[in-house]
């Protein structure tokens, strides 16, 4: 079968009227918006009368002087109304120089004329139709597909309705971790956010990389699991070394480390070390270990020492000077308590006002008795007549008289003596001649019946002293 073609030909300028040599020309059958895939990206296809698939692409090279040329079939030999998008190239920079689209026949074949036009029957077209066809160019011309300057586009960078969505469709859903083809290397789809989204939002461990992680930053879930760690976190570390703040509260994971022990140990653990040194405040101060120096109450009331060793507690050292106050022999045989001590110096006091009372009172007596050895030796020496045995008797009342003045001068010294020593007041007992109450040498003072004063020497009676008077027994002897 041989297929009628015609040969497209033109000579590519640039803007200052020279030759662009080497530029790249593509002839591509399309559909009448100037697609060249169908909805599927699939090449469109032309076929013959005889089933015969026609060209669906020529390309050229144009020359030194920008000319250039492309053989195309005939639409004699095809179905009617074919169309080709005419694109030409820059040869360096690979820019569009040309983005058109022939129809033939019965159509303007447009920017270019079909060499051999005697195979040509074009027929005008309709301003209706033309406006038709350029109202579909800005609907449906093809992806990154400019809008000809026919239709009122620069023919250069106005696109399509279908181009922005099928860019609006790149934009919103091209997948995860994928350049956006529209876009520029490293631009992301709304997809692609949604996801990463996610991942900033759900992801327990690092996120990944693709979503904007750097290795080190966790998901606000991971974050708010790591805060909960920090806050609650019981019996072990969250990160190496570091503990939360439950476990710094009343935890026991660092108990008996260095620099470890919660608030809770510090205040009540007994019996061992918070750290690796140092007790709890209630070991110092009720506890029972002695290796730290022993707590405040053993040092209050232990019975043993409170550290271990020879020391005594607050309530030893007590019981200590208490035994020392009043105790029996407090340190041992022949020491005496105080109390002891002062006892015996209150009685050696006693003692030796008494010896002082007994001294005076003996010299009172012995003055008076002397007085009646004197009185009875004068009377004897004088001789036994009545007058001066009267005068024997009277003298002899008048030295008991004398007797009982210092006998009274010796008790009221008695008595001056007590009111110094018992708060002015002496009680004696009463006593008897074989038991008296005073005795000064072979002297005694007693009290031989109520209201009575006797005086005994050895084992007799020699005076006595009533409120009636003295009474003298025995023998009065001139010295």
């Amino acid at each position: 079968m041989t297929i009628t073609k015609y040969t497209l030909s033109d000579t590519q300028l640039d803007e200052g009227g020279n030759a662009v040599a080497g530029a790249t020309v593509s002839v591509q059958l399309c559909d009448k918006r100037g697609l060249v895939t169908d909805g599927y990206r699939t090449p469109i296809t032309d076929h013959f009368t005889d089933g015969t698939v026609a060209s669906i692409g020529e390309a050229a090279t144009a020359d030194s002087n920008g000319a250039w040329s492309v053989d195309i079939p005939t639409n004699l030999d095809g179905i009617k109304d074919r169309r080709y998008l005419v694109q030409v190239y820059h040869p360096t920079t690979n820019a569009e120089l040309v983005h058109e689209i022939i129809q033939m026949p019965d159509r303007n074949v447009g920017l270019y004329e079909v060499a051999d036009s005697t195979a040509v029957d074009p027929t005008p077209q309709t301003e209706a139709a033309k406006q038709a066809d350029y109202a579909e160019e800005w609907a449906q011309n093809p992806e990154d597909t400019p809008v000809s300057t026919g239709a009122g586009g620069d023919g250069s960078t106005d696109r399509s309705s279908l181009h922005w969505s099928e860019k609006s469709r790149e934009w919103a859903e091209t997948p995860y971790n994928t350049d956006v083809p529209a876009g520029s290397p490293g631009d992301r789809s709304a997809l692609h956010y949604q996801a990463a989204a996610k991942d900033w939002a759900t992801t327990e461990a690092d996120v990944p990389s693709a979503s904007g992680g750097d290795g080190t930053l966790l998901g606000a879930k991971g974050y708010s699991l790591l805060a909960k760690d920090w806050a609650q976190k019981l019996g072990s570390a969250v990160a190496a070394g570091l503990y939360s703040a439950r476990e710094w509260a009343i935890g026991s994971a660092t108990r008996g480390t260095a620099g470890g022990g919660s608030s809770k140990d510090w205040a009540t653990l007994k019996g061992q070390t918070v750290d690796d040194t140092e007790h709890a405040a209630a070991e110092y101060a009720t506890g029972d270990l002695e290796g730290h120096g022993g707590s405040a109450k053993a040092w209050a009331q232990d019975a043993s020492s409170p550290d271990g060793s020879t020391s005594k507690s607050s309530k030893g050292w007590s019981g200590v000077s208490e035994a020392w106050a009043e105790g029996t022999e407090p340190g041992g045989p022949g020491t005496k308590a105080s109390k002891t001590w002062a006892a015996e110096s209150e009685q050696s006091a006693l003692d030796a006002e008494a010896s002082t009372q007994r001294v005076d009172l003996l010299g009172a007596l012995e003055f008076a008795l002397d007085q009646v050895g004197q009185t009875g030796r004068e009377s004897l020496r004088l001789g036994a007549a009545d007058d001066a045995l009267q005068t024997s008797i009277d003298g002899q009342a008048e030295d008991l008289y004398l007797v009982l003045a210092a006998t009274e001068q010796a008790l009221d010294l008695s008595g001056q003596t007590a009111r110094q020593v018992n708060g002015g007041r002496v009680s004696l007992r009463g006593g008897s001649l074989a038991d008296p109450a005073l005795i000064i040498g072979t002297a005694k003072i007693y009290s031989s019946a109520a209201d009575t004063l006797s005086i005994g020497i050895g084992d007799s009676e020699v005076a006595r002293f009533t409120s009636a008077g003295l009474t003298v027994y025995g023998t009065v002897t001139e010295a």
